[in-house]
């Protein structure tokens, strides 16, 4: 009868502990693959460029040889959606922009739609506008 007790308790923390795992490495599997290529970045504005992940949680675009931007970014999953979120530099007043996008994987490509942004990305005339495309260079 004690068996019983300890059994399922056990039982339970394996299979959460598996699920964590799967949970944690399918964002972490796009982190890696987003860091592992170029990308060629199209936005509503048909402005293409070239954007690069970094391991170390930035996101450099670029225009030819010409440095446009760079943001912090983190892939994260919320409610069974997979997500990108994008800081920019901090402003004057100490606000940053922030832009949030969900992540659709295609074959060698990502559709990430834009789900939320703050007032000062809003302003934003320069490197994104919209949703974005991502494809492998």
């Amino acid at each position: 009868m004690n068996n019983k007790k300890v059994v399922v308790p056990v039982i339970v923390l394996v299979a959460l502990a598996v699920l964590a795992g799967v949970y944690v490495g399918t964002h972490k599997d796009t982190a890696k693959d987003l860091q592992s290529n170029e990308w060629t970045i199209h936005d509503n504005s048909s402005i293409g460029g070239t954007a690069k992940f970094t391991k170390s949680g930035r996101m450099n675009l670029s225009i030819g040889n010409l440095d446009v931007d760079s943001f912090k970014y983190n892939v994260y999953k919320k409610n069974g959606h997979e997500y990108l979120k994008l800081q920019g530099k901090t402003a004057v007043g100490g606000q940053a922009t922030k832009y949030v996008y969900e992540v659709k994987k295609d074959s060698d490509s990502y559709t990430m739609d834009l789900k939320k942004e703050n007032e000062l990305a809003k302003l934003e005339t320069g490197s994104l506008q919209g949703d974005l495309q991502l494809d492998k260079k």
